[in-house]
């Protein structure tokens, strides 16, 4: 499993490096800066589209070659993000990202547990830790952007700058995860299915609805989630006048600093879920563009991403586990695998589109409040009560 870690290592600092310099960029080529939110969105929007077809070849050719392909896209998309600087295209620069995110999504991690893990300790352990994978690529294509001087070089006829560097940087790591991949990554062998006989009393009893309402909850704590990526920079750029290195180096010490209480993650029982998803409801408020002066907003965001993090990365197991269990004893296991990936990836496409779309509006963090409180409530009426 080390190696699909990395990939989502490199999909996440795909997806996130791009993102201090996304509404300079956007505005530079189309003429209008709040396109940013869907320019980002983008990216998890094609993986949306793309699941039945991530689902063919991780079907026909195995997870390995599935594995390469799916690096090869994220290398075409990058190189064409990076082209639409030069050509001034702004369907170079949204196609691009349409296809770096053609393969996002969580569909190869949970294939990979779906066949090897039965355990849903296991399967908890492996989502904990997919987090932490996805964690540090973000945090670390954060630090990166930050230290992309404004112009770093010229280069034949292609104009080198941080504007373009992301995407250089990303079809560099995306080759090089595809190339260790295709050497060294090996199909896995299927787990032996679990002994006959009654389930152990850990293993939550699933259902149809219960999977359903699973899925629906994973869009809404991931929504939360493209909503903060993409806050923390329209507050502190447009709200602090922070410049983009700063804001880079801020969010990615704000999504680490939640790290360390990972080891509290095996404590939290499933019936703390809807506890959880309620917790998460005034947090997201907390990220709203309130006007506070800094440095009392500046601590406000660290504090609220602290208690964040946690609680989506737990809520994000909890909720995965119960889908995977149903989707275990399922006539159709792949459907739910393929569920959880679109779910995922339709998340944080909505949040980060809503988060731009109304220039620092509190609106899209009310909503997204809401439905974490209506989330709670239907996960305590129909799955954890029982």
């Amino acid at each position: 499993m080390s190696l699909i870690y990395a990939y989502y290592f490199m999909y996440a600092f795909v997806f996130s490096v791009a993102i201090p310099t996304s509404s300079v960029y956007v505005e530079r080529v189309t003429g209008r800066a709040n396109l940013s939110g869907p320019l980002i969105a983008t990216f998890n929007f094609g993986g949306v589209v793309m699941q039945p077809a991530q689902a063919f070849l991780l079907r026909r050719l195995g997870i390995r070659w599935s594995y390469a392909i799916f690096c090869a896209f994220f290398v075409v998309g990058s190189v064409m993000y990076t082209l639409a600087h030069l050509h001034g295209s702004t369907a170079l620069l949204f196609v691009g990202r349409a296809i770096s995110g053609a393969c996002s999504g969580t569909q190869l991690f949970f294939e990979a547990v779906h066949r090897t893990m039965h355990s849903p300790a296991r399967r908890r352990d492996a989502v904990v830790l997919f987090v932490l994978a996805y964690s540090s690529g973000y945090a670390f294509a954060l630090v990166c952007a930050a230290l992309v001087d404004e112009q770093v070089t010229y280069a034949a006829t292609v104009n080198v700058n941080a504007l373009t560097v992301p995407g250089i940087l990303s079809a560099t790591l995306a080759a090089l995860v595809g190339l260790v991949g295709a050497v060294f990554l090996r199909n896995p062998a299927a787990a032996p299915p679990p002994a006959s006989g009654p389930k152990p009393s850990h293993e939550p009893a699933g259902s149809l609805g219960t999977a359903l309402l699973g899925l629906a909850a994973v869009v809404v704590v991931m929504l939360g989630e493209g909503l903060r990526q993409v806050a923390i920079f329209n507050v502190s750029v447009m709200e602090w006048a922070w410049d983009t290195t700063s804001a880079s180096l801020f969010a990615a010490i704000a999504m680490l600093i939640h790290a360390p209480t990972m080891v509290i993650d095996h404590l939290v029982p499933r019936r703390a879920l809807p506890l959880l998803l309620l917790g998460l409801a005034p947090i997201t408020l907390a990220f709203a563009p309130w006007g506070l002066a800094l440095p009392g907003a500046a601590w406000l965001y660290v504090a609220a991403t602290f208690l964040y993090g946690p609680l989506t990365r737990v809520a994000f197991a909890l909720l995965s586990a119960d889908v995977l269990a149903y989707s275990i004893s399922s006539s159709h296991p792949k459907a739910f695998v393929q569920g959880l990936a679109g779910a995922s990836a339709l998340g944080v496409g909505l949040g980060a589109s809503a988060a731009t779309l109304w220039d620092l509006s509190r609106v899209p963090f009310a909503v997204a409040a809401g439905l974490y409180a209506v989330s709670a409530g239907l996960v305590w009426l129909f799955v954890t009560r029982r």
